[in-house]
């Protein structure tokens, strides 16, 4: 059973592995290991952020880094759409 999670944040994968990161939940005492909150720097439009994670079982032993993974912001702002409408003649 998972006793803690940690979870790393950053804006690109060199960042994540250089540990230059824009959040790092810290090691969080919890079973919990889906739905975590992201507590970082707001995102903006079309922004690709790259994670990690690693668990700790209940005696304290931690598990490896995952693999990297990444997510992106959707288009947040109506401005950032530059598409023109296709129209039928």
């Amino acid at each position: 059973m998972q006793g803690a999670y940690q979870v790393q944040v950053a804006r690109n994968l060199a960042d994540l592995e250089a540990g230059t990161l824009l959040w790092d939940a810290g090691r969080v005492a919890s079973e919990r290991s889906t739905s975590i909150q992201y507590e970082g720097p707001e995102g903006h439009s079309t922004q690709r952020i790259h994670w990690r994670v690693r668990v700790w079982d209940h005696g304290g032993k931690p598990s490896d880094w995952s693999g990297p993974a990444w997510t992106e912001m959707g288009q947040l702002e109506e401005r950032d759409s530059v598409a023109d409408w296709i129209e039928v003649g």
